[in-house]
């Protein structure tokens, strides 16, 4: 699983958490599960921008050829 994958599936955990608790569809319980839910949201969008931009930098990295393979003439 590649990093922006994991890191949208971290987000996706977060945000099921605070919608459950949130609009009432399970017991809230105590306040922490909610901002716990919130944290992990906030955790996956900060990872999956975070990798969108470590790839982007490696792909203009000079006389990297894994983004961009030489053509067989």
């Amino acid at each position: 699983m590649q990093n922006r994958t994991l890191w949208a599936v971290i987000a996706l955990i977060g945000l099921v958490t605070v919608s459950l608790t949130l609009f009432g569809w399970v017991d809230a319980g105590p306040s922490w599960i909610q901002g716990l839910g919130y944290l992990i949201f906030l955790l996956g969008v900060c990872g999956f921008i975070w990798s969108w931009i470590v790839e982007a930098r490696r792909a203009r990295r000079p006389g990297d050829d894994r983004y961009n393979p030489p053509r067989n003439g």
